[in-house]
């Protein structure tokens, strides 16, 4: 099974702009590189637990693409999907098929750094493009990891004291479904889970990996408060504009992540990081 969130992905036009504005919440940014096939570069948020958020643009954002995260990118961008890690992506593939859900095969990909050294991985993707069932993609290494994943105390400490990442909150339109597919991917068990979340009417949710740790938690809006002007009408509006996808994510400042609900701690400013939804408890 993935043994824990790798990465979530922020998405907007101008990566400047992205690292400017997470370096005035208090994160260290270290700069990325430029993506296999020249469409993306990206910066990296990189914490303790081993987790990153990944700040990507692309260099051309006006040319129409077939990147997954392009058609995204045009509705808006902000938080936009998710990986979990893991060590044998080819036998994780065959597992979650085993589990009930077909996942393509793996698919190679990699990144130029500023520096010259060139990164190689492989992943699988649930949804060919965003928006369609808000799954995960998995992702294995295929040079060390310690060279794609930013480690050094000076790159992993933030003045915010984010230590890691707690857990992601998905929106889904058929939370039942939806449970069937998170748990394919994740090998453990999707338990409903009370929630007071304003415009949610159920939720479930599955750790990520063996230990307690992260989690992901799928919600389902109340749809017909999609005209709702409050804070009750945002999960419907996210469904309604961007299809299934990530519409939170906690980070801990050292909490264990598994005591973290999704609605705790303070939201950074809905008005940067292109209105991510990101919260520090």
């Amino acid at each position: 099974m993935p043994s824990m969130i790798d990465h979530i992905v922020i998405v907007d036009r101008d990566l400047g702009v992205l690292v400017e504005q997470a370096r005035s919440v208090g994160f260290t940014v270290t700069p990325g590189g430029e993506h296999a096939g020249g469409m993306t570069h990206n910066a990296l948020i990189a914490f303790q637990d081993g987790s990153y958020i990944e700040l990507i643009a692309f260099i051309e954002p006006e040319k129409r693409s077939t990147h997954r995260w392009w058609s995204r990118l045009w509705k808006g961008g902000g938080l936009t999907d998710f990986a979990l890690l893991c060590d044998d992506l080819a036998a994780e593939v065959a597992a979650i098929n085993d589990r009930g859900l077909v996942v393509p095969e793996p698919e190679g990909n990699g990144r130029l750094r500023p520096d010259g050294e060139r990164l190689e991985w492989q992943s699988s993707f649930p949804q060919p493009v965003v928006g369609e069932t808000g799954m995960p993609f998995v992702i294995e290494d295929r040079t060390p990891r310690s060279l794609r994943v930013p480690h050094a105390d000076d790159e992993t400490t933030h003045a915010n004291g984010v230590t890691g990442i707690a857990g992601i909150t998905l929106v889904v339109k058929d939370i039942d479904s939806s449970a069937l597919a998170l748990g394919a991917i994740t090998g453990n068990p999707v338990e409903s889970v009370d929630t007071n979340a304003a415009g949610v009417l159920a939720a479930k949710r599955s750790a990520v990996g063996s230990q307690p740790g992260h989690w992901i938690v799928i919600a389902q809006p109340d749809v017909a408060r999609v005209d709702d002007l409050n804070e009750g009408g945002l999960p419907a509006k996210y469904l309604e504009k961007y299809g299934h996808g990530p519409f939170s994510a906690v980070l801990t400042t050292g909490a264990s992540p598994g005591s973290l609900a999704p609605t705790s701690g303070a939201e950074i400013d809905a008005n940067l990081l292109a209105g991510s939804r990101l919260r520090i408890a």
